[in-house]
């Protein structure tokens, strides 16, 4: 019954799509589902010029039944068996077609398990993506090695022992177009200290690529992380207040954060970490825009303690949640850093912040995020509160050049929701790359049933709430966000969550209740101002009698000068193609369709 239900539901969507279409409309949706009660976590998703990547993860129970994992209510692969009384995680990745959301293939492991929220997956240059994901053994099953399956149906195993008891570690996979294992690498951790075990000792909040095919990792670590080098050497890496550390570490408030360089090749290039006594540092978010890296991160600090952040000397605040905004260059260099101080509010003795992403437009830098709590930037003297007892959702605005607040929000000023007291989670924040238009945050409501997964529109420059530009991408069943992912170029979102029961896409009527959570991927239209414009000319002109012309599926390059680089640059900001052409030749350069940018001048390549 839930395939047929499924199948009829996209239908609907198509047929909906066909007509006039809608902010929020959904172009189509897919589903991952599982036997027990834990169902699947959507993690993430990317997307290239063709494809959608969809990375999650789903639990399955027992060791000879519960085992299936369903795709769209077909079976797509058995999991790892567990004697766990709750479900292995299991690691899926599809690929799918971004047009009409048809899988292309899938990947999966079927020994070892992941966590949700710990994971990322990075297009790559070739065609083919590479996922970085923390895993364990699973329980019950320590001597068998963790193990994956290619779309090729070939199994590859980590080699990686935990011995009899099981930790956390670091594992990367490189597929390629067709979805073959290339390699896969095992960044491990020490997992002993003082004599105790330590089980949880690493946090992989943030994955990305940048233009050279490089792939960043950042998060949380609080004991030594080992990466292999290309020389077949390794470098190792280690929390710089490890030497305060008690040992105790299920309090959870050690670690520092990291951030490392990957090559393409997934060896060790680069790392940053910050140098002082911090209770608790971690990046949570990162992106790459305009070649630079900008991140978002939280930090505890230590009452008379400062800390060097790369060259800059910082103090964040003791015994509440700090958040700390930075811009790195490629080499991991610091540019700049800015301490959003925390102060717990005075009803509810609160502080926290939670479940938050981070975007670059033009000029402004948009943080979205849930908690409770009093934030504030001391340099410019904006701040926001939470007033009520359940976490409200944050906007924060802050300039691109210095990281500094510029204005800030919460939802206890605009909660459009009839339970004004009601949890509303903010999971982050868009606007269009060149920073006009609103500015849309994306998140869910509880208290509310059933629980939206809303899109809600600011003014970019008062935060005032406009409700009529707003709306739910899903309702109709218990809803939670894990992440949407903004297309620019198309003016689209990709968006994942997980549900009880089959949801309601915007437009199309609500779905069945179910008792376990099942994970979704929609693909939505965005409001008009959220697609970059198309403005194009025939011919970009570089210095010294240098030509670009777009043509169908690449661009042109006339060179009646000296030796030159020509760089082209996709619609975010990414370096799509670099040449270097000689003087008085001509070379043509293949990109997929879409609008690109040389020398600040916008082409079409269609």
């Amino acid at each position: 019954m839930m395939k047929k239900t499924t199948f009829l539901v996209s239908l609907c969507m198509f047929a909906a799509f066909g007509g006039a279409a809608a902010d929020g409309d959904s172009q189509w949706i897919n589903y991952i589902d599982t036997n027990n009660t834990s169902g699947a976590c959507p993690i993430t998703a990317a997307y290239d010029a063709n494809s959608v990547y969809w990375l999650t993860c789903a639990g399955t129970a027992g060791e000879d039944s519960g085992l299936d994992v369903m795709y769209n209510g077909d079976v797509l692969f058995q999991g790892s068996k567990t004697t766990s009384a709750s479900a292995n995680q299991n690691v899926c990745l599809v690929k799918m077609d971004k047009a009409t959301g048809e899988k292309v293939w899938a990947v999966y492991s079927n020994s070892g398990e992941t966590w949700t929220n710990q994971n990322g997956v990075v297009p790559t240059n070739d065609g083919g993506v590479i996922m970085v994901l923390r895993m364990r053994h699973s329980l019950g099953y320590e001597s068998k090695p963790v193990n994956f399956v290619d779309a090729k149906g070939e199994s590859h195993n980590v080699e990686w022992s935990c011995g009899d008891n099981r930790y956390n570690a670091l594992v990367a996979v490189k597929l390629d177009k067709d979805g073959a294992i290339d390699w896969t690498r095992l960044y491990d951790v020490d997992h002993t200290f003082n004599g105790k075990h330590v089980a949880a000792s690493v946090d992989l909040l943030s994955v990305v690529g940048d233009d050279d095919g490089n792939v960043l990792i950042a998060g949380r670590y609080v004991m030594p992380i080992h990466f292999p080098n290309a020389d077949g050497s390794e470098t190792v890496i280690k929390p710089d207040n490890m030497d305060r550390q008690s040992g105790d570490f299920t309090q959870q408030d050690n670690g520092d954060m990291f951030l490392v360089k990957l090559d393409p090749n997934g060896y060790f290039v680069d790392n940053f970490a910050s140098k002082g006594v911090v209770m608790k540092g971690s990046i949570q978010k990162m992106i790459l825009a305009d070649n630079a890296i900008y991140t978002l991160g939280f930090m505890r600090g230590v009452a008379g303690e400062k800390c060097d952040f790369g060259g800059f000397t910082i103090e964040p605040l003791p015994d509440v949640f700090n958040i700390v905004v930075a811009k790195f260059n490629t080499d991991l260099d610091v540019q700049w850093v800015s301490v959003w101080n925390g102060e717990r509010d005075a009803t509810y003795n609160a502080n926290v912040i939670q479940n938050v992403n981070i975007c670059k437009a033009g000029g402004n830098i948009w943080v979205g995020g849930m908690g409770n709590g009093k934030f504030y930037d001391s340099a410019t003297n904006v701040e926001v509160c939470s007033v009520n007892k359940q976490r409200e959702g944050y906007l924060f605005k802050a300039s691109a050049a210095d990281g500094h607040l510029v204005n800030a929000t919460a939802s206890n000023k605009y909660n459009p929701y009839a339970n004004k007291t009601a949890l509303l989670g903010c999971f982050g924040a868009i606007q269009n790359p060149a920073g006009t238009g609103h500015v849309y945050t994306y998140g869910y409501c509880w208290s509310v049933n059933p629980a939206p997964f809303y899109v809600h529109a600011f003014d970019a420059e008062t935060l005032a709430y406009n409700a009529d530009c707003s709306f739910d991408l899903i309702t109709g069943t218990t809803t939670t966000v894990y992440d949407l992912v903004y297309d620019p170029a198309e003016g689209v979102a990709y968006y994942v969550g997980r549900c009880k029961g089959t949801p309601a896409p915007k437009g199309h009527e609500a779905g069945q209740k179910a008792v376990n959570w099942k994970g979704f991927i929609g693909k939505a239209l965005l409001p008009a101002d959220m697609k970059a414009s198309t403005n194009s000319i025939a011919t970009v002109e570089l210095t010294g009698g240098v030509d670009v012309i777009p043509g169908i599926g690449c661009v042109n390059v006339v060179n009646n000068g000296d030796d030159t680089m020509v760089n082209v640059y996709d619609i975010t900001g990414r370096r799509a193609a670099s040449v270097n052409v000689a003087a008085d030749t001509e070379t043509t350069v293949e990109l997929r369709a879409g609008v690109y940018i040389v020398n600040g001048k916008k082409l079409l390549v269609r």
